[in-house]
């Protein structure tokens, strides 16, 4: 796991971060963890490795690693919820999500600062093969 930044580091109208995905079966171990400083989700790409019966989840968050015995970095991150307190997800187990570009609403990530890609199946956490990356698209919601 590390933590990767954005081809751009100052708000701009679009960036571009690529983050591995985890391998374990835990689904979030080793999956690295995006800081999109003053941008904002807007689409994601899988690469081919990535698991084929998969769907994804997030956790994020605005500090990485404050809280007191933290060994791993990630303990302030926390799994994002919309508005009704569903899991904000995104592709499926019916058709891959691989070579896809999915499109999400910038606005429900608005002053995430961190985020991470949490692997799922339906009903448990799944790992992706060795080499599974996602593309991050990023946008700054207030520009037109």
């Amino acid at each position: 796991m590390a933590l990767v930044y954005p081809d751009k580091r100052s708000a701009s109208n679009r960036s571009i971060g690529t983050v591995n995905l985890s391998t374990n079966a835990d689904g979030i171990t080793g999956a690295d963890v995006l800081d999109m400083g003053g941008l904002s989700l807007a689409a994601i790409s899988l690469s081919t490795l990535c698991g084929s019966s998969c769907f994804y989840t997030f956790r994020g968050g605005n500090v990485v690693g404050t809280s007191a015995g933290s060994t791993d970095g990630l303990s302030d991150l926390q799994y994002i919820l919309n508005s009704t307190g569903s899991l904000v997800s995104f592709g499926t187990t019916l058709t891959s999500s691989q070579n896809k570009l999915i499109t999400f609403d910038p606005q429900q990530f608005a002053g995430v600062r961190f985020i991470q890609i949490v692997s799922n199946t339906t009903s448990a956490v799944n790992a992706n093969s060795p080499g599974a990356v996602a593309r991050l698209i990023l946008a700054n919601i207030g520009a037109r």
